[in-house]
């Protein structure tokens, strides 16, 4: 059974891996999942799609937005 501490983004820094998903990005931002895909597919972050999904870049999301 998933707990809700399986399925919260991880907002901390250091556990953060070389991709970060798209709720973990909106969590960083405090923003919605949806703006954060719509900056994706307008190139303002640096992200790539795989399959369905958008991974972002981590290094380049945390220095474009000072976290």
């Amino acid at each position: 059974m998933k707990t809700a501490a399986d399925t919260t983004p991880t907002t901390d820094r250091a556990t953060l891996g070389p991709l970060i998903k798209v709720g973990t990005a909106a969590a960083l931002l405090d923003a919605s999942g949806r703006k954060i895909r719509d900056m994706c597919v307008k190139g303002e972050i640096k992200a790539v799609k795989v399959g369905s999904d958008w991974r972002i870049n981590t290094a380049a999301f945390l220095e474009q937005f000072g976290i």
